[in-house]
């Protein structure tokens, strides 16, 4: 699946919480780098457990890139560079969410209506907020556990990443990423 995280606000290349030079690599340092999830979400997929990622397209802002077990195209993903969002197609099986821990103090339900499903998460001072949208008829299943399966009629979904600069959203910016979330971007031209 996909580990989606971003970095912490305000770092700096002198703080050693953010980046780190190990083994001539710089860059952020994962606090657990062998959990599937650690201080944010990933997606996952109920049929298959074992996949590997493939370059399926990309152009001068986006790439896409496809989920497959053996031979077989399970679900693929376009990211355009600068957008917060990520656009899913599932082929086999249904889309997971998953988080390091169910709703607690480190993970919550911020929005559930419709389509949508709104989810926050604060593990070792990284807190996020994103936002699943689905077309019309999808469903969400088990929202307060650490996997919440995506049952959308149209095998497709867009997750997006929600700017916050405090512990909420406001239903403005939500009705906004609601909007125009399902307006898919496959190719950039710049």
């Amino acid at each position: 699946g996909l580990n989606v995280f971003t970095s912490m606000p305000g770092c700096a290349a002198d703080d050693p919480v953010c980046v780190d030079i190990s083994d001539n690599n710089f860059g952020y340092v994962i606090p657990a780098p062998d959990e599937e999830v650690m201080e944010s979400i990933a997606i996952g997929n109920t049929s298959h457990t074992n996949m590997t990622t493939k370059l399926l397209a990309y152009s001068e802002g986006s790439v896409t890139a496809g989920w497959f077990d053996g031979a077989n195209l399970v679900m693929k993903a376009t990211f355009v560079q600068g957008s917060p969002y990520v656009y899913f197609e599932v082929y086999s099986g249904d889309a997971q969410l998953k988080s390091l821990r169910p709703s607690g103090g480190e993970r919550g339900v911020w929005y559930q209506g419709g389509d949508s499903l709104g989810v926050w998460t604060d593990v070792a001072g990284i807190r996020n907020h994103f936002m699943v949208v689905g077309d019309a008829g999808t469903s969400y299943s088990d929202v307060d556990s650490e996997v919440v399966t995506i049952e959308s009629p149209s095998n497709g979904f867009t997750l997006a990443w929600m700017p916050t600069v405090n512990s909420s959203v406001t239903e403005e910016l939500r009705a906004i990423v609601k909007a125009q979330a399902r307006n898919v971007v496959e190719q950039v031209t710049i």
